[in-house]
């Protein structure tokens, strides 16, 4: 479970920047 949970907390990370340059350009 801790696996999992530095896993996603990783994809969030990584998903974050992307969203905010989506809307930036957006």
């Amino acid at each position: 479970l801790v696996v999992l949970a530095m896993y996603l907390s990783q994809e969030k990370l990584k998903i974050i920047p992307l969203l905010t340059i989506i809307f930036a350009f957006g």
